[in-house]
This record gives structure tokens, C-alpha cells and sequence, in this order.
């Protein structure tokens, strides 16, 4: 597999011969060549293969055979083995005409199945036109006979509400006024307790102070008399004096006649006031001031005793409870007449209601008759079954379109334009590349280390392609005659055109040593058998030569010779020597 550096050398000495024989004219100058365009890689590390290497193939991850859905002779064939289709891509045609006079039919049968549909419903369109118009009046009706009751009702609770409430604050009045007047009796009565014993108090002061004055005159007009008549005994005395003086006297101015008349003046002069006193004390005005407030007193507690204010207030009391009584019997009218008025309502309104609700009813009734005619429901039926059949005829002539049901490639066709096909065969098969599979057999000695997620390196020498997958299954059956486990690997996307079948190299990488890898194509034998690979430094080629250690047909693992980071020329190699200025291409 390794390739020589014949045509290497070949383009060399070509290169050189030219230069030679246009330096030899002299004619003109010679043209340097362009650098040479290559395609470089960075040189890096990789997990490196471990064990055996396995030998497999492509393998779709779906195989689908698609058989035609309706018998019938192929009228065309759009595809070829090996072709790339897509879902929903047009594959084949089968001829349908047979189907296509059967959905002619079937639209004419569904078109007189709708005229004889229409027919009928014209008859009981008016009518149940008539029913609807009924029925929506009948509703009209419940909704207006359900309003009036509701707003009866209203109205009449409201009312008795009203009543009530006047019929409380009456008897909450007359109560209020019966309170009062038991108040107002209370105190008439405690405050004529209290004017009887004022007045009783004042007339017993009144009578003793009269009988204290009366007690009090009699004793001194006792004492004036007595002193009275003392001193008309001493008048009398000084009287016999003063005569016997006259009598012994001689002359007016004798001592002794002057002396007893002084005496009998004295004598008369006290006389005098005694009597004076007795008349004074005999009229004393204490007495007829204590009669006076005697007679006062007497006529207060006589008027007190006649006072009218607590028959005034019982009057006023027996009034009130009258009242309250009256109020009471009132609100007890009222409340009776009240529900009296709310059940006569409640039930003509209920009446009302009901009338209409039969009403209702019976055109409900009418309206659902009419809707429900057996005729109409027959031509229904009729026409759902011929509109039914040709949903299916035309259905039927769609499927005459086979289209991809998923994407990939096309593995086989087995009937071409003018043979025919049905759904008891298989017409075409399709492979699906996605996601891209491999399938490597796997001898019993190795599998028990290989498990699903275990990463594999997957070389496709057909495209001299390596992919980095993982192990998606393991058949836990091996080959009846190989006696090999078929071992499923998942790939990613490929840059290059795979196909089912292409054989593919396997190994299992290994994670815990790394190493570097190199395409197999960039590796050259010299003339010596050594190995060697172009590398770019500044834009020149460098020859290097390399120690290969495992290989498979498009990988070598490089042991010497190239370092990590190095521009590895991977296209365009064969055409160089060392010393060549190239331009990398990206």
C-alpha cells in the first residue's frame, strides 16, 4: 500500500531538463513555477487502537420495503438502483384508471344521494322553520313569565318589607311611649310622696309653733295680770297712804304728804304699765302669726293631698300600654296580610311559569320531531355512505402515487414501467443512512471486552475515510457458520458518499494511550524502501522521514519521525521534493 516516489522523480528531472535547455538559449529568462498548492494537517494526538482489527461493512440503519398500496400495472419508475431519495419523494406511478372511473361513480351516486337529501329537507325546512319560530317564542315566553314572577316577588317582598318595618317602629314607638309613661308615673309618684311629707312636715311645725305661741302668751298674760293686780294693790295701798297723809297733813307741803303722794304716783305710774303690758301681751302678734302659718301650712298639705298628678299619670300609662296594644295587634295584621299577599303572588306566579314551561316543552317536542324525521336521517345516511365511498376510491387513487415513506438509497427495484404490482409484493427497498452504522463480526475470543459505548475507529477504504463511532449494540447470537458476533457501531456524518455494503476496518480504541495517526496516503516509500512525509515550515516542503508502527488501509500510527503541531501535507504529496515551496490550502 505504500506509494512510490517514481512520478516524484520523473517531474523532478523533467523540471531540471527544461531549466537546462532554456538557460542554454539565452534567450529569454526562466520562469520560476508558482508555489505548489497542498493540503496540509496539524499534526496531533489521538487514542490509539488496541487488539484486533475487525472486518465488516456499511450497513443501513433502516431497510424498508415498500410494496404498492393498490394492485395495478406500473405506469412509470423514477428511481435506479444505488439513487439517493428523500422522504416524500415521488418513487413510481401505477396506473389508476379503473379507479379513476370507480371515483367517477361513486361522485355521481354521492350527487344524487345529496339531491334526493336536498328534496326532502326542503319540505321540512319550512316547518321546522315554523317549529324554531314557535319554540323561540315559547322561550320568549318562559324568560318574560319568569321575569314578571321574579319581579312580582320583588316587588312584594319589598312591599311587605315596607309594612313590616312601619308596623315595628309603631310598637317600637308605643314601647318607647309605655316606658316614658311608666317613668313619668314613677316620679309623679315619688314626687308627690315627697310634697305630702314636705307639707305634712311643714303644717306639724306650723301647729306647734302655733301651740308654743298660744302656751307662751297664756304664761306671760298670767304674769301681766298678777303683776296687775300687785300693782293695783299697791295704787290701793298708796291711795290710804296719801288719804291718811291728807288727813294728818296741815299743809300741802308737809313731808309726809309729799311723800305718800310721790308713793301713790309711783303706785299708779307702774299701774299703769303693768296694765299697759297686759293689753300689749294679750294681743301678741306671734299668735296671729303662728295662725297665720298654721292656716298656711293647713292649706298646702289640703292641696297637696287633692294634687291630680299621679292620676294624671296613670291616665297617661294606661293611654300608652292601650297604644302598644294596638300597635302590636297592627303589626300582627299586617304581618298575616303580608304573607297572605307573598303566597298569592307565589302562586299565581308559579302558575304563570308552569303554563309557559309546558309550553316550551311542547314545542320542544314539535321542533325535535321535525328534526329527527326518519326520511331526512335516511338521506343522510345515504348520502354520508356515497360521500364515504368516494373519500375511498379517491384515496385509492392517491396510493396509485408511490412516494419514499424516509430517506436513503435505493437498494432494489423489482418491477419496471408496464409489469404489474400489488400489495402482496415488494416494488422497491430503501436503505436509510441516518444515522450511519457499521456492522463488524467479532469472533467469541474478543467479545466479551467490547460493550455498547465502547469508542471503535472505523476505517472505509473506498473513500479512504476514518470516523471515530461507539458501539450502539451487540448481537448476543453469534453466526450459526462463522460463529462471529455481529457488532453494530454508530458513526458520525461522513464528508464522503457512503453506501450499504462498503467494507469497513475496526478497532477499539484505546482511552488511556494516545498517540499519532496519519491518513496512510501521505506516507511515501523512497527509493531506499524508507519512509517519509512532507511537512510545510515557512512555505517549504521538508522531506522527514518516519517510523510506522500499527496500520490499517487508511491509517498509519507514526512512532517517530513527527512531532505534535507539525503541518503534515496530506494532498498534493506526490507531485513534491524536498525544498519545494508550496501554498497551504485551508
Amino acid at each position: 500500500m505504500l506509494k512510490q516516489k517514481s512520478r516524484a522523480a520523473a517531474a523532478v528531472g523533467t523540471i531540471v531538463i527544461m531549466s537546462l535547455y532554456l538557460s542554454g538559449c539565452g534567450a529569454k529568462p526562466v520562469v520560476k513555477a508558482p508555489p505548489m498548492k497542498v493540503k496540509t494537517e496539524t499534526v496531533s494526538l489521538s487514542n490509539l487502537p488496541s487488539g484486533n482489527a475487525y472486518l465488516g461493512n456499511v450497513t443501513p440503519f433502516v431497510q424498508s420495503v415498500i410494496a404498492s398500496p393498490v394492485s395495478g400495472i406500473v405506469t412509470t419508475v423514477n428511481v435506479r438502483v444505488g439513487d439517493k431519495v428523500s422522504p416524500g419523494e415521488l418513487l413510481a406511478t401505477v396506473n389508476t384508471d379503473v379507479l379513476q372511473a370507480q371515483a367517477s361513480q361513486a361522485a355521481a351516486n354521492a350527487s344524487v344521494a345529496a339531491s334526493q337529501q336536498g328534496a326532502t329537507s326542503t319540505s321540512s325546512q319550512n316547518a321546522l322553520n315554523q317549529a324554531s319560530a314557535a319554540l323561540q317564542t315559547a322561550e320568549t315566553n318562559l324568560a318574560n313569565a319568569q321575569a314578571q314572577a321574579n319581579s312580582s316577588f320583588n316587588s312584594n317582598q319589598t312591599s311587605t318589607a315596607s309594612q313590616e318595618s312601619q308596623a315595628a317602629s309603631a310598637v317600637a314607638a308605643a314601647q318607647k311611649a309605655l316606658t316614658t309613661a311608666q317613668t313619668q308615673l314613677q316620679n309623679a309618684t315619688v314626687t308627690y310622696q315627697n310634697t305630702i311629707n314636705q307639707t305634712q312636715s311643714a303644717f306639724n311645725s306650723a301647729q306647734a309653733n302655733l301651740a308654743a305661741a298660744q302656751q307662751q302668751q297664756a304664761a306671760q298674760v298670767a304674769a301681766d295680770q298678777a303683776n296687775e293686780s300687785q300693782a293695783q294693790d299697791a295704787v290701793n295701798t298708796a291711795q290710804v297712804a296719801l288719804t291718811t297723809a291728807e288727813q294728818n297733813s296741815h299743809s300741802a307741803s308737809a313731808p309726809a304728804l309729799l311723800q305718800a303722794q310721790s308713793a301713790y304716783d309711783q303706785a299708779t305710774i307702774a299701774y299703769q304699765s303693768a296694765v299697759s303690758k297686759l293689753k300689749v301681751d294679750s294681743a301678741s302678734s306671734a299668735i296671729a302669726s303662728s295662725q297665720a302659718a298654721y292656716n298656711t301650712a293647713q292649706s298646702a298639705l289640703n292641696a297637696a293631698q287633692n294634687s291630680q298628678i299621679v292620676t294624671t299619670a296613670q291616665a297617661q300609662l294606661a293611654q300608652a300600654e292601650q297604644a302598644l296594644q294596638a300597635a302590636q295587634t297592627n303589626q300582627t295584621n299586617v304581618l298575616k296580610q303580608a304573607q297572605t299577599n307573598l303566597s298569592a303572588t307565589q302562586t299565581s306566579s308559579s302558575n304563570a311559569v308552569a303554563t309557559a314551561k309546558a309550553a316550551l316543552q311542547q314545542a320542544q317536542v314539535n321542533y325535535q320531531s321535525l328534526i329527527n324525521n326518519p326520511q331526512l336521517q335516511v338521506n343522510a345516511a345515504q348520502l354520508q355512505a356515497a360521500q364515504a365511498g368516494v373519500k375511498v376510491v379517491e384515496a385509492q387513487v392517491s396510493e396509485g402515487n408511490i412516494t419514499a415513506p424516509l430517506g436513503g438509497y435505493v437498494v432494489a427495484v423489482n418491477a419496471q414501467a408496464g409489469q404489474a404490482v400489488g400489495p402482496q409484493g415488494g416494488f422497491i427497498t430503501i436503505a436509510s443512512m441516518n444515522p450511519l452504522t457499521a456492522t463488524v463480526d467479532v469472533p467469541e475470543t474478543d467479545i466479551a471486552s467490547l460493550k455498547v459505548g465502547t469508542p471503535m475507529q472505523v476505517s472505509i477504504t473506498a473513500v479512504n475515510e476514518t470516523l471515530q463511532g461507539a458501539i450502539s449494540s451487540v448481537d448476543p447470537q453469534p453466526d450459526a457458520t462463522s460463529k462471529k458476533y455481529a457488532v453494530e457501531v454508530t458513526l458520525p456524518k461522513s464528508q464522503a458518499t457512503l453506501l450499504p455494503g462498503m467494507s469497513v476496518q475496526a478497532f477499539a480504541l484505546n482511552q488511556g494511550q494516545k498517540g499519532i495517526e496519519i491518513p496512510a496516503d501521505s506516507v511515501l516509500t523512497t527509493q531506499s524502501g524508507a519512509l517519509s512525509v512532507f511537512v510545510v515550515q515557512n512555505g517549504v516542503a521538508h522531506s522527514v522521514m518516519v517510523q510506522v508502527g500499527a496500520m490499517t488501509d487508511t491509517v498509519y500510527q507514526i512512532t517517530s519521525g513527527l512531532n505534535v503541531g507539525d503541518q503534515l501535507v496530506i494532498q498534493g504529496q506526490n507531485l513534491l521534493s524536498d525544498g519545494d515551496k508550496v501554498q497551504p490550502l485551508s
